[in-house]
């Protein structure tokens, strides 16, 4: 009693107030957790806190190791790389938050590169697993088509038996349940109705147009005995209708079978479907034609060039003809095109045209070739020409000349017009521009090109190269900067003599073929496959067309055609005015090889001493279809002292013939030598529907050119 009197007496044996509460409550476990604050609890009222306890993503430090959701045991994350809501099972991290692309842990996706495909989707006939059960393709499928039984086997079924699943039930089983006689194989949609008193298309009519059989009603509106070839057949008559239908023009009482062919006047007058008695004479002398004349004094090269375009946009086209060494309307250096209105019903000279382009002292020789061609496709023809020899401002040895259309209103001058120019620095007498053709879109941008010759780059050595250019700038620029892709020839080659453009392997891409007359002994036509696009050698072609004999000069003539044949192949042709008495191959089915002779043409057209005194194939043309027989026709001309001659094959051109075989021969006494290289064929000029051809002759008389009327319907 003394002792305990002592210790309570003393202060040292006195502790806090509270002392003992915070000693039970360190050794106490009031969540039950196994563990007390004083073996570290560092949430005691909490069971999911405590020493070793796993770490789990809900913002507390579980394991009480001073740290908040690290690696948490219930927070796997699953990469979802399809962006579909569900991740891969096999590719996972741990993580309270996932990054992109992860996704908390759930059910797995079935297939992390589909989007469509996940736990709980849609499924689809798709021959995938979309709903992740398991199974491919299984009822109900969202996209299921509908599925008739085809008791008839004539491609329809009932609407009475159907099923909609991914697949049919077998073989019986179709897509459209259209079939109003289902047990009937000659009763369906589709079918032409006859006169029979059923419903034969399964319209809902019986006996109603159209109808196929021979012995139907027609209506006669003109009461020419003939009925109207375009209109329905009846199975009953009808008044004022007859039993047949062999009236092409039923407005007409003049047009019936065994009427009288009225030829030029754009009717088929017999209805024999052929303009009889109005066809092409065999021979044509030029000086009965229409001749479109130069300036009485002081032309020259007139017929240089010549295209027919609408280049104003009033939708009627206009003939553009070309005068390389000509002075211009009053005075100036030579060089000039003019602009005639369509159609011709004189005979015009220059001084008729309505609207003309000149050279100027900076740019001589003006309109050495030209060509149209929508390059920006605006719905409006644009105008390219070439000056041979430009000089001074810097543009060297050619200058082409670019006007955006719509032409300005016509009446004057309109070298304003020509705001674009691509120039050539070039040597003396590289002749840039000797060659200009509209060739499709070669480079693939979506917009038609232009291809330039240069036949003399290099000069004396002649090499050659050919240069494609697209929609230009309004500043003078090079045309190396302007080129889009070009070739270079090698040696003597003159590549670029001749260029065309078509799309020959039929992949939707146009192809660009190039002359070079005087390659590999020969003569060569170099083909390039578009897309195209950079710079390139002479040896660098997809394809390589060979000439037949030495000296013969492959190449001089060259021409995109009309798909004769439709194929889908481009046609095209070649000339070798050195190949004996000259040469024509036309190549309608695209190119076996990287490398062709020109004896694989489709066709080959042969010059004769009796026919072609010199240089036939000297040019290449397509001619449009001048006969009206829905094939397209081919024209061939020649440098010739006497006669001068131009020669025409009517489609489709296969086989091979001599000059002698042509269809037509276009003449004229050459009066000491001439040219007939430029030809224009298909347009009607004369406002009669019928194809017309334009030929010029640029050396006779300061040049000329003629209209030839056609002969048809």
């Amino acid at each position: 009693m003394r002792a305990l009197l002592s210790c309570i007496l003393a202060t040292g044996c006195l502790q806090p107030a509270g002392y003992f509460d915070d000693l039970r409550d360190a050794h106490a476990d009031p969540d039950g957790d196994g563990w007390t604050a004083a073996q570290g609890d560092c949430g005691p009222h909490d069971p999911a806190v405590g020493p070793y306890m796993p770490e789990t993503c809900d913002d507390k430090d579980n394991d009480c190791d001073g740290q908040i959701d690290e690696e948490p045991e219930d927070a796997e994350a699953w990469f979802d790389g399809d962006g579909d809501g569900f991740g891969d099972a096999t590719a996972v991290i741990v993580t309270c938050t996932p990054p992109e692309s992860f996704v908390a842990a759930g059910a797995p996706d079935c297939d992390d590169d589909d989007p469509l495909s996940f736990p709980g989707a849609d499924e689809r006939c798709d021959d995938a697993d979309n709903d992740c059960d398991g199974l491919v393709d299984e009822d109900p499928a969202v996209d299921a088509p509908t599925w008739y039984l085809d008791v008839d086997a004539d491609g329809y079924g009932s609407s009475v038996d159907a099923v909609t699943s991914c697949a049919p039930p077998s073989e019986e089983w179709v897509l459209n349940g259209d079939d109003c006689e289902p047990t009937n194989p000659d009763i369906h949609p589709g079918v032409v109705e006859v006169c029979n008193g059923e419903d034969d298309d399964c319209d809902g009519l019986a006996d109603n147009p159209p109808i196929s059989g021979d012995s139907l009603w027609y209506p006669d509106v003109d009461r020419d005995g003939y009925g109207d070839a375009a209109a329905d057949g009846l199975c009953e008559p009808e008044p004022g209708f007859v039993s047949n239908n062999l009236d092409c023009g039923d407005r007409d009482a003049e047009v019936k079978p065994g009427a009288v062919e009225v030829c030029n006047d754009g009717v088929d007058n017999d209805c024999s479907g052929v303009a009889e008695g109005c066809e092409w004479p065999a021979v044509v002398n030029l000086d009965d034609g229409m001749r479109i004349t130069q300036r009485t004094a002081g032309g020259d090269g007139f017929g240089s060039g010549v295209e027919v375009s609408d280049v104003d946009g009033d939708g009627v086209a206009e003939l553009l003809i070309a005068e390389v060494g000509a002075p211009p309307v009053g005075a100036g250096p030579p060089g000039a095109f003019y602009v005639f209105d369509l159609p011709l019903d004189s005979t015009p000279t220059v001084e008729d045209a309505v609207a003309w382009r000149s050279s100027d002292d900076a740019l001589q020789y003006v309109g050495q070739r030209l060509t149209s061609v929508d390059l920006d496709r605006d719905g409006f023809q644009d105008v390219l020409v070439t000056s041979l020899l430009g000089t001074g401002a810097g543009f060297g040895e050619g200058v082409l000349l670019v006007g955006m259309g719509p032409m300005p209103s016509v009446g004057a001058s309109i070298d304003d017009h020509f705001t674009s120019r691509v120039h050539h620095d070039g040597e003396a007498r590289e002749l840039f521009g000797r060659s200009l053709a509209a060739v499709g879109d070669v480079t693939g941008d979506g917009l038609p090109e232009v291809a330039i010759g240069i036949e003399r780059l290099g000069y004396p050595s002649q090499g050659g190269a050919a240069v494609v250019v697209g929609l230009p700038s309004t500043d003078a620029s090079s045309v190396w900067d302007a080129a889009a892709f070009a070739a270079f020839g090698e040696g003597s080659d003159n590549l670029g003599w001749c260029i065309c453009g078509t799309d020959i392997n039929a992949d939707g891409v146009s192809d660009l073929i190039v002359g070079a007359p005087f390659r590999s002994g020969t003569g060569q036509a170099l083909v390039f496959y578009g897309p195209i696009g950079g710079e390139v050698g002479a040896s660098d072609a997809d394809a390589v067309i060979s000439g037949r004999a030495a000296n013969g000069q492959l190449g001089k003539g060259c021409s995109e055609l009309l798909d004769g044949n439709g194929d889908g192949y481009g046609d095209f042709g070649l000339g070798a005015s050195g190949d004996g008495s000259g040469w024509v191959g036309v190549f309608a089915e695209g190119l076996s090889s990287a490398s062709v002779r020109a004896d694989d043409a489709t066709a080959q057209l042969l010059g004769t001493a009796e026919g072609s005194a010199g240089y036939f194939g000297a040019s290449v043309h397509s001619a449009g279809d001048l006969n009206q027989d829905g094939s397209p026709d081919l024209m061939v001309g020649e440098v010739q002292w006497d006669p001068l001659a131009a020669r025409v094959w009517f489609g489709p051109v296969v086989g091979t013939w001599s000059d002698l075989d042509a269809d037509v021969t276009i003449w004229t006494p050459s009066e000491g030598g001439g040219y007939l290289r430029e030809f224009h064929g298909g347009d009607d000029l004369t406002g009669d529907t019928v194809p017309d051809v334009l030929v010029s002759d640029e050396i006779r008389d300061e040049g000329r050119v003629w209209l030839v009327p056609g002969v048809g319907f």
